[in-house]
């Protein structure tokens, strides 16, 4: 890890680096070759706060997947949207596979789409399911990739596609007492465990932002690392 994390999440980059966690960032930064710890380019969340930013699947300001293949990868990580109609999938990895990228991310997801949302997005394919095989694919293209997860069902699915590197969302937080806090955390430590019992092999991070952070405490919670939402750098 580098200043860089240190200096953007104070409050528990000591316990990342005491436990030798392997982190990265999620954010609209372009990626470039300055950056001293892995970066996940997603330009979706460009000038979103942490707290709008788990709606960027809905809301399509830009050509994400356009935007980030034009960019130079520089080694750091492309998001990348699954659902996206437009082009082939083995033509956008090569591309990006040239511009520099090492990695695919399946964010922004489908994986927070609840009720009557994901019954009116039945008609493209906006599941997590989707999400994994298009991972899949980029495997076959010498990508690595990560596969962002909301429950054990989501986790299965990945791991029955050969995904081995999962990132575990939170899931959305409105107003959480002590008690809930207490449930989340077990709830993520719960799904850590079964997905390494289901695959031992297999990394689990955790996703986390200072905002996160100061309601949950994620850095403690048993993981092999975490994904940390970048807010606010150009």
């Amino acid at each position: 890890m580098g200043d860089i994390f240190r200096n953007m999440f104070p409050k528990f980059a000591d316990s990342c680096y005491a436990r030798g966690m392997s982190s990265l960032t999620l954010g609209g930064g372009i990626p470039s070759a300055d950056r001293q710890m892995p970066h996940i380019y997603c330009p979706s969340l460009r000038g979103l706060s942490v707290r709008v930013a788990d709606a960027a699947f809905l809301m399509p300001r830009i050509d994400h997947n356009q935007t980030v293949k034009d960019a130079k990868g520089c080694g750091h990580w492309a998001s990348t949207i699954a659902a996206d109609p437009f082009g082939s999938n083995s033509a956008y990895f090569t591309a990006l596979v040239a511009a520099g990228y090492v990695g695919v991310v399946n964010w922004p997801s489908s994986i927070l789409l609840e009720g009557q949302t994901r019954q009116q997005m039945s008609t493209i394919p906006a599941t997590p399911d989707t999400e994994y095989r298009y991972l899949a694919n980029a495997q076959d293209f010498g990508l690595s990739t990560l596969g962002f997860i909301l429950t054990p069902d989501h986790a299965a699915a990945a791991l029955k596609l050969g995904l081995r590197n999962l990132v575990l969302h939170p899931g959305l937080l409105l107003d959480v007492d002590a008690a809930g806090v207490s449930m989340i955390r077990g709830a993520l430590s719960s799904i850590v465990a079964n997905v390494k019992a289901m695959e031992p092999t297999a990394t689990v991070r955790l996703y986390t932002s200072d905002w996160h952070e100061s309601i949950l405490g994620l850095s403690d919670v048993t993981c092999d690392g975490l994904v940390c939402f970048e807010a606010a750098r150009p």
